[in-house]
């Protein structure tokens, strides 16, 4: 009997606007479940750059969300109409017209270890 096979997704956050406060990500599979959440990630400062591993991951459809927490607080701030006054990036950095882009737009697969390549969408 074969084991069942596990793999690591690799995400590599580029063009921060800056080196203030901290990434915070989450992972979900294909039906919105979030399966892992990574939060305080660390800025490297001279380069703009985050980096973030999970490991144990099934093969199978998911998708990545990420936020700039700039000032530490632990959520994403909003402006007056709703709009994020943080930066925020999606996988595939798919933008959304008038909110959030579709949750089906954002999803990518895992059938070996994947090495994920992310930027701010707004």
């Amino acid at each position: 009997m074969k084991d069942k096979e596990i793999y690591t997704l690799t995400i590599e956050v580029i063009e921060l606007k800056n080196d203030e406060g901290s990434l915070m990500l989450a992972l979900f599979d294909e039906n919105k479940n979030k399966i892992a959440a990574i939060k305080k990630n660390p800025i490297i400062d001279s380069d703009r750059k985050s980096f973030a591993t999970i490991d144990s991951l099934n093969p199978g459809k998911h998708e990545v969300q990420y936020w700039h927490d700039k000032n530490d607080n632990k959520k994403l701030d909003l402006g007056f109409f709703g709009q994020p006054k943080e930066n925020y990036g999606n996988s595939n950095n798919v933008q959304g017209f008038m909110g959030p882009p579709k949750f089906t737009n954002m999803i990518f697969t895992i059938v070996n270890d994947l090495n994920l390549k992310m930027k701010n969408v707004n």
